[in-house]
C-alpha cells in the first residue's frame, strides 16, 4: 500500500464524497466541452437540410469558444450558405460576481455568407425548420405595457464586434442571364461598454445607457463591388463610416466622419466603362465642453465639379444664446459632364445638360434673428424624360430673410429672450424674394416679393407663353399667361389675391372630337384666410369669359362665393349670371357634342342665361345642401325655371327636405320630399314627387308652342312599390311654325283639343316578372268601357296635308260639330305591373260635300258646316307589360282593326277623285325590347282597297317593278296580307282575272297568289317610305 493510498483512506468519509463529486463534475465538463462532442451537439442544432463542418479550437463555458474553418452548406444544392475562417465568440463570465455581464468579443474572420437560387429555390431554405410551429393565442385582456423593466441587481454591459473581411454574395440562377452580387472585403468594427443601471426605459431614452459607443466601417481600405447580369458595375469604392459617442462630465462628445468615393466604381457596357464619379465626404463633431456642434466639412464632387461644398458652426455664448453659421463654399453642377453616365444607366430614357449652381448660400446670426440669404441660378438646363424635353435657358432666383428660430420650440429658451409677437407667422421677421426669372420651353416667369411685419406680403408674379398642350395634349392644348398680385395686412391673417389669367387659342377634346379655338380669361378678387384652424377663400370676383379668335362674345360668368376648410368642408357661391351666345359658341363645339346638343338647339338659339346660389357644408361624410337657380332661355319663353334643392347627405342615407321647380309664369309647380336610406350603392328610395302645369288660357311655353289645361302627376316611390296617379283634364297644346310667329307667307299651326286622361297606377317592384298569356281572362266581354279614362277631342290643323289653306281647319283626327265621337277615346288600366286596354277607338271625319248625300249619321257645327265618318281605327287587347322594368323581360301586344278608313284626304289632290277606303286587320306580338327586332312577331291583311291604291301597295309589297306592273294592270286584287317575323317581312297577294284566261296562272300557278319572301324590315319601311312620298 502506497502513502497516497494511506493518506486517502485516513480522510474523513465526508471529505472523500466531496472530491468525487468535484472530480466527476470536472471530468463531465471536460468531456461535454470537448471539441468532438461540441462539434457534434452543433450539427444536432441545425437543420436536416444543411451540413455544418467545424473545427472546434477551443471551448470554454467560462471564456467562450473559437471555431476555425465553419462551413455551412445546403444539403440539396451543395452550395455553401455560411462559411468563415474562424468564428469567435468570447466572454468573462465570472466577470458576473461583479455585476459586468457582457461579450468581450464577437469576431469573424474572412466570413462569407451566400444567397443562392436555383430552380426556383434559395439555399437559404434549408435553414426553415421542418417542426410544425405551435400557434399560441394573444390574450385578449392586454395589460398595459409598463414603461421601463427593472433589473433585480445593477449590472453594467460591455461588447465589442470584429468583422474582417466580409463578403456577401447573391446569384440567380433562374433567368434567362445569371444575376450576380458580390460585396467583399467589408470590415465593421463595433463597441460599447454602458454606464450601471438596474432598469432599462422601453423608449428612446436607453440610448442614455450608453457610456461609450464605438462604431467603424471600412476605416483603412476599400470595398471591392461587382454587379452583373445585362451591364456590370465594379470596382473598389471607398465606403468608410466612423462614429463616436461618449458620455463626459460636462456633457456628450459626437464624432462623425464619412467618406464615400466612387471614383473607381465604373459602368461596362458593350466593353466601355464609364465611371461614376461621385465623392461624399462630412466631417461632424460635437464639444460638450464647448457647447458648439462643428461641421468642418460637407462636401460633394463629381469628377472636377464640386457640387456642394460647405462649413458650418452652430455655437452657444455666455449669455446662453445659440449662433449658427453656414456658408457655401463653392457651387458648380455640370450636367452635361454627367449626361452620358446619366442617359447610360437608363438606356437613353433620360438625357441632361446644361450648367445650375446654388451659390450662395450664408445662414449667419444669432437664432432669434437668424439671416438667409439663398441663390440658384441656371443656363441651358434640358432634360429629355421619354418624349417629353424640359428646357430651362435662364434660372435666377435670390431670396433673403430674417427669422426667429427659437418661436419654433425646438430649442431652449434664454433668460433674455423675449418673443416678438408682431412676426409673420410667428416665426419671420423679413423675407424677399430679390430676382425670381424662370424661363421654361419657351415660357417665362419673372417676380418679385416681400414679407415684412411692418407691410404685410407684396408679391407681384407674372407668366407668359406658357404651353400647356405639352402637360394635357390632346385633351386640351392652349397658351397661358398669367398675372398676379398678392397682398397682406400686417397681422398676416388675411391675403388679397387680384389678377387675370388667360387661356389663348384654346382648344378641348371630347371622346375623340376637337373643339374650334377659343380664348378663355379669368379675371378675380379673392381673400385667402386663415383662421385660428383651417383656410378661408372670399371670392368677391370671378369673371370668366370666353371668345372667339375674332373676339366675339361666346359666354361670361360672373361669380362669387366663400369656400372653407376647416375641420369640415363649407361651399357658398354666388352666381351672379351665366350667359351663353349659343349660336356663336355652336360652331366652335366638338362634333360629338353639337350632334347631342342638336335636339336642343332650337331652345338656345338667343342663348341661354342663368343664376343663383348655393350653401355646401360637409363634414365627417355628413352634409347640407341648399340651393337656388333660375334658367332663363329666351327661345322657349321670357320667363325662366326656377330650382331650390334643401337636402342633407349622410353616410347612412340622402334626406331631400324639398327639391322645389317653379316656372312658366307660375303654371309648372313640381316638388319631390323624402330620402335615400341605406349605404351608397344600396340605397332605398322613400320619395313623394308630384309635378302640376295648370293654366287657364293659352300660355306661351315656346315662340312656337303654347298650351292650356292641367296636367297633375303623383307618385309615391317605396323600396316595394311605386303607387301614384295621373290626371290630365282640357289639355290643350298649339304648335306654329316659324311664319306664324314672323306673321308671314307659309304660316301652318296644328292644335291638340281638349285632352283628358286619369290613370291610377301600383308598379310593384319585388313582383316575379309574368307572362301576359297567363293573366288574360278569355270570358272577359269585349266591349267598350261605359266611361273611357283617354279622350281627344281632335287634332286639326289650318291646312291640308299638301298644303292648301283650310278656312274651317283640316281634321286628321276627330271632328268640331257636336254629337261627334272623340277622335280618340280608350279605359286603359295598370294593374300587375301591366298597363292594358281592351278597346282604344280613333275615329275620322271629313266635310259633306256639297249636294252629297249620304245614309251615314250627320253632325253638324254652329255654322251648319256637316261632317260624316271617315273610318275608324280600333285596337283591341292592347297590352304593354313593364314587368320589373327589364328590357329583357317586356312584351306588348294589340289587335288592330281599320274600318271603312278613306285615305284620300290624306294624299295630296288628284285631277279626279278616287276611292280611298281601306279594311284591314293587324295583329302586333313582341317580347324582349333587349333585342326587339328579332322578338317581334306582326301579321297585317288587307281585305279592302280600292284600285286606286293598289298599286302603291303592290310596289311595296313586291319588289321587282315589272312583276307589280303586270300585277298592278292585268289582275284583280281582292286582298293582301303581310307577316313580320325575326326581323324578315313576308308578303303574300292574291290576285283574280276577270277575263276568261287566266293570267294569274302566269305569275303563281294553281293558287293564284303572290308570295315574296323575306323582305329585310329596314328595306320594307324604306320602300313604303319611298313609294308614300312619291304617290300621285
Amino acid at each position: 500500500m502506497s502513502d497516497l493510498q494511506r493518506k486517502i483512506r485516513s480522510l474523513p468519509l465526508r471529505l472523500k464524497i466531496w472530491i468525487s463529486v468535484v472530480f466527476v463534475l470536472i471530468l463531465a465538463y471536460q468531456i461535454l466541452f470537448s471539441a468532438p462532442v461540441v462539434s457534434s451537439i452543433l450539427s444536432a442544432a441545425m437543420p436536416a437540410s444543411t451540413e455544418l463542418k467545424v473545427h472546434v479550437r477551443s471551448s470554454s463555458l467560462f471564456f467562450g469558444f473559437v471555431f476555425d474553418d465553419v462551413v455551412l452548406k445546403d444539403r440539396l444544392s451543395g452550395d455553401s450558405i455560411f462559411a468563415a475562417d474562424q468564428v469567435r465568440l468570447k466572454w468573462f463570465l465570472p466577470g458576473f460576481l461583479a455585476g459586468q455581464i457582457g461579450v468581450r468579443e464577437i469576431g469573424l474572420r474572412n466570413p462569407t455568407v451566400s444567397l443562392i437560387k436555383r430552380n426556383d429555390r434559395w439555399n437559404s431554405d434549408a435553414l426553415k425548420s421542418d417542426r410544425p410551429r405551435k400557434k399560441t393565442e394573444k390574450s385578449k385582456e392586454s395589460s398595459p405595457r409598463p414603461p421601463e423593466i427593472e433589473l433585480y441587481l445593477p449590472v453594467r454591459l460591455y461588447g465589442a464586434v470584429r468583422i474582417e473581411g466580409l463578403r456577401f454574395l447573391l446569384e440567380d440562377h433562374s433567368g434567362e442571364r445569371l444575376r450576380r452580387v458580390d460585396l467583399s472585403d467589408v470590415d465593421l468594427h463595433l463597441g460599447f461598454v454602458t454606464k450601471t443601471f438596474h432598469t432599462i426605459p422601453l423608449n428612446l431614452d436607453s440610448l442614455q445607457l450608453f457610456d461609450s459607443l464605438f462604431f467603424a466601417l471600412n476605416p483603412i481600405r476599400p470595398v471591392q463591388f461587382e454587379y452583373s447580369e445585362f451591364d456590370s458595375v465594379q470596382g473598389r469604392p471607398t465606403l468608410m463610416l466612423k462614429l463616436y459617442r461618449e458620455t463626459l462630465e460636462n456633457g456628450t462628445a459626437f464624432l462623425s466622419r464619412l467618406r464615400i468615393d466612387a471614383r473607381d466604381l465604373s459602368h461596362r457596357r458593350s466593353g466601355m466603362d464609364i465611371p461614376f464619379g461621385l465623392r461624399l465626404e462630412h466631417d461632424i463633431q460635437y464639444d460638450p465642453a464647448k457647447e458648439r456642434f462643428l461641421i468642418r466639412r460637407f462636401r460633394l464632387e463629381s469628377g472636377p465639379d464640386t457640387w456642394l461644398s460647405l462649413t458650418g458652426d452652430f455655437r452657444r455664448d455666455e449669455s446662453g444664446f445659440h449662433h449658427m453659421e453656414v456658408r457655401m463654399q463653392e457651387s458648380s453642377i455640370d450636367l452635361d459632364r454627367i449626361g452620358p453616365f446619366i442617359q447610360r444607366l437608363t438606356n437613353n430614357a433620360v438625357e441632361t445638360g446644361g450648367r445650375l449652381s446654388l451659390y450662395p448660400l450664408l445662414i449667419t446670426g444669432r437664432l432669434d434673428r437668424l439671416s438667409a440669404h439663398f441663390g440658384l441660378s441656371g443656363s441651358n438646363v434640358r432634360v429629355r424624360t421619354g418624349k417629353s424635353v424640359h428646357g430651362v435657358p435662364t434660372a435666377q432666383i435670390d431670396v433673403r430673410g430674417t427669422v426667429d428660430l427659437y418661436a419654433l420650440g425646438l430649442l431652449p429658451v434664454p433668460e433674455g429672450y423675449s418673443a416678438d409677437h408682431s412676426l409673420a407667422y410667428g416665426v419671420v421677421r423679413e423675407a424677399y424674394i430679390d430676382r425670381l426669372e424662370l424661363g421654361y420651353n419657351g415660357a417665362s416667369l419673372s417676380g418679385k416679393g416681400s414679407l415684412h411685419p411692418d407691410q404685410g406680403i407684396v408679391l407681384d408674379l407674372d407668366l407668359k407663353n406658357f404651353a400647356l398642350g405639352q402637360f394635357t395634349a390632346p385633351h386640351l392644348t392652349a397658351t397661358g399667361s398669367a398675372s398676379l398680385r398678392a397682398r397682406s395686412g400686417t397681422d398676416f391673417s388675411r391675403i388679397t389675391v387680384l389678377g387675370l389669367v388667360r387661356l389663348d387659342a384654346a382648344r378641348y377634346l371630347i371622346d375623340r372630337s376637337l373643339s374650334g379655338v377659343q380664348n378663355v380669361a379669368l379675371n378675380t378678387d379673392l381673400d385667402l384666410v386663415f383662421p385660428g384652424r383651417g383656410v378661408r377663400l372670399d371670392i368677391r370676383k370671378a369673371d370668366l369669359t370666353g371668345t372667339s379668335m375674332k373676339g366675339a362674345s361666346l359666354l361670361r360668368l360672373l361669380a362669387a362665393g366663400e369656400l372653407t376648410f376647416a375641420g369640415g368642408q363649407s361651399y357658398t357661391v354666388r352666381l351672379s349670371g351665366l350667359d351663353v351666345d349659343y349660336e356663336k359658341l355652336h360652331p366652335l363645339l366638338p362634333g360629338n357634342l353639337r350632334s347631342d346638343l342638336e335636339v336642343i338647339r332650337p331652345y338656345l338659339e338667343k342663348g341661354a342665361h342663368l343664376d343663383g346660389n348655393a350653401q355646401i357644408h360637409m363634414e365627417k361624410g355628413s352634409g347640407v345642401i341648399q340651393a337656388s337657380a333660375a334658367l332663363l332661355l329666351p327661345s322657349i319663353s321670357a320667363e325662366g325655371l326656377n330650382l331650390q334643392a334643401d337636402m342633407s347627405t349622410a353616410p347612412d342615407g340622402v334626406r331631400f327636405r324639398r327639391i322645389h321647380l317653379h316656372g312658366l309664369r307660375g303654371a309648372l309647380n313640381a316638388d319631390l320630399t323624402g330620402s335615400l336610406t341605406g349605404p351608397p350603392g344600396a340605397r332605398q328610395p322613400y320619395l313623394d314627387f308630384r309635378l302640376n302645369l295648370s293654366r287657364k288660357g293659352m300660355l306661351p311655353v315656346h315662340e312656337n308652342v303654347r298650351l292650356d289645361g292641367t296636367v297633375d302627376i303623383s307618385a309615391q316611390i317605396r323600396p316595394e312599390q311605386i303607387a301614384g296617379n295621373i290626371d290630365i283634364r282640357r289639355f290643350n297644346l298649339i304648335y306654329s311654325n316659324t311664319a306664324c310667329v314672323q306673321k308671314t307667307a307659309g304660316c301652318t299651326y296644328y292644335n291638340i283639343e281638349d285632352l283628358n286622361f286619369t290613370l291610377p297606377f301600383v308598379h310593384r317592384n319585388q313582383m316575379i316578372p309574368v307572362r301576359y298569356e297567363t293573366m288574360i281572362n278569355p270570358d272577359l266581354i269585349d266591349r267598350f268601357p261605359d266611361r273611357p279614362n283617354l279622350t281627344l277631342k281632335s287634332v286639326w290643323s289650318n291646312r291640308s296635308p299638301d298644303g292648301l289653306v283650310v278656312d274651317q281647319g283640316f281634321y286628321f283626327l276627330g271632328a268640331p260639330a257636336g254629337g261627334a265621337r272623340p277622335a280618340l277615346e280608350a279605359n286603359l288600366t295598370y294593374k300587375r305591373n301591366i298597363l292594358e286596354g281592351r278597346l282604344l277607338r280613333i275615329s275620322t271625319y271629313r266635310p259633306l260635300k256639297a249636294g252629297e248625300k249620304t245614309m251615314a249619321p250627320v253632325y253638324r257645327t254652329a255654322s251648319g258646316t256637316g261632317y260624316v265618318s271617315n273610318g275608324t281605327i280600333e285596337l283591341r287587347n292592347l297590352f304593354f307589360n313593364v314587368a320589373d322594368m327589364k328590357p329583357a323581360s317586356m312584351e306588348y301586344g294589340a289587335h288592330l282593326s281599320v274600318h271603312d278608313l278613306n285615305v284620300e284626304p290624306y294624299f295630296p289632290k288628284a285631277d279626279s277623285s278616287y276611292d280611298g277606303i281601306i279594311s284591314a286587320t293587324a295583329n302586333v306580338r313582341g317580347a324582349n325590347l333587349a333585342d326587339a327586332v328579332r322578338n317581334i312577331n306582326a301579321r297585317l291583311a288587307v281585305y279592302r282597297i280600292s284600285k286606286d291604291f293598289t298599286g302603291l301597295a303592290v310596289r311595296i309589297m313586291v319588289p321587282s317593278d315589272i312583276l307589280a306592273k303586270l300585277v298592278n294592270n292585268t289582275l284583280e286584287i281582292p286582298a293582301m296580307s303581310a307577316e313580320l317575323r325575326g326581323g324578315l317581312v313576308y308578303t303574300t297577294i292574291q290576285v283574280r282575272s276577270s277575263g276568261i284566261v287566266s293570267f294569274s296562272r302566269l305569275v303563281k300557278p294553281a293558287d293564284e297568289m303572290i308570295r315574296q319572301e323575306r323582305i329585310p324590315l329596314a328595306e320594307f319601311l324604306e320602300r313604303t317610305r319611298k313609294e308614300t312620298g312619291e304617290f300621285q
